[in-house]
């Protein structure tokens, strides 16, 4: 099942599913259900062309598709993968390298992506973000999947001029719309 968070043409956000013409629909408590009311697996919630929301169906051109969630902040790991670490002539780190994206970070679906003025090495890599659906501390393997609420792709953009120069994170990677996703 592919949820959506959009901007219906009243201006009001909602959550709901893309829907195709087997009648499934998203009810506004977010539950998914067939027209007969009965509960919706993931093979009937299959992907069409209209968003569904509730009893209510909308073409897509009719709304403003919003990043699948609003986070705090999003937590990303640097130089997990081997092959990228070595295209940037580093080692994978011991500990796992993390580093943050502020809310601001976030870019919608569609939505233009200003890339900061001046800068010649913007670098992008495509990942698969993990949404959080709760606050979570200190949560061992055994529970992890219990705070998991979906899974999304997330472009991570970079100023590798500012990153490498001055080894500032923070002025690389947290850039206005610096994290386009859904």
């Amino acid at each position: 099942m592919k949820r959506v968070r959009f901007r219906d043409p009243a201006g009001t956000v909602r959550t709901g599913t893309w829907a195709d013409d087997d009648g499934t629909v998203a009810d506004d408590d977010g539950t998914v259900a067939d027209d007969d009311g009965a509960p919706a697996d993931d093979t009937t919630a299959g992907v069409g062309g209209r968003i569904a929301f509730g009893n209510r169906t909308y073409d897509p051109a009719e709304v403003d598709v919003l990043a699948p969630s609003e986070p705090s902040k999003i937590v990303c790991i640097g130089r997990n993968y081997a092959k990228h670490a070595d295209e940037l002539g580093s080692e994978v780190p011991d500990r796992p390298l993390l580093f943050l994206k502020p809310q601001n970070a976030v870019a919608s679906h569609g939505s233009t992506v200003t890339l900061p003025a001046g800068k010649d090495r913007i670098d992008y890599e495509a990942e698969l973000a993990v949404v959080i659906g709760e606050q979570a501390r200190h949560v061992d393997a055994a529970n992890a999947m219990g705070v998991v609420a979906g899974y999304t792709c997330l472009v991570d953009l970079s100023n590798r001029d500012d990153q490498n120069q001055e080894q500032n994170w923070v002025r690389g990677k947290a850039f206005d719309n610096a994290a386009p996703m859904g």
